[in-house]
């Protein structure tokens, strides 16, 4: 969801991947941010080796995998381990709204929006609102609509 469209600028690169500050409990209860690359925004200019190398890469991963897939192994995982080497293009504003936020969001402010922000390169202009886990995480469509409002109305 795009809500700041005129600061939702493409960098001046051949490609690029969104920003992840994701927020979470730790294994003693306290909040921590996992930085990361995310697949919700993936800018190629046609022609791109990258592209070409991420579907390759993507592709062979899967298939030779025989056990359990992490829900984020060829997107975050993936794109996270490639960009500690190789130093990929990011887009900063375009961020990943963990379940904590979203409900910080929600209820008008919270700890873990507050460290999102904090951690946060820049102040996002669009997210992905993680739909893939909204509904496992309680998040109702009353809900998400009234999240939808806010980021349109407020922002972050």
């Amino acid at each position: 969801m795009i809500f700041r469209p005129r600061d939702f600028v493409l960098p001046a690169a051949d490609f690029a991947f969104g920003r992840e500050i994701w927020v979470q409990l730790d294994d003693k209860g306290r909040l921590r941010t996992y930085p990361k690359l995310h697949n919700a925004l993936l800018m190629f200019q046609r022609g791109n080796a990258c592209l070409e190398f991420y579907l390759d890469t993507a592709a062979r991963l899967v298939r030779f995998n025989q056990g359990g897939m992490p829900p984020q192994f060829i997107g975050p995982k993936l794109l996270t381990a490639l960009h500690n080497i190789a130093c990929f293009p990011v887009m900063e504003n375009a961020a990943m709204l963990s379940p904590l936020v979203m409900r910080d969001i929600l209820d008008g402010g919270g700890s873990a929006l507050q460290l999102f922000l904090q951690e946060s390169p820049v102040v996002p202009a669009g997210v992905n609102l993680s739909s893939s886990l909204t509904a496992a995480e309680g998040f109702t469509e009353t809900e998400m609509q009234i999240l939808i409002r806010r980021l349109q109305d407020r922002g972050m």
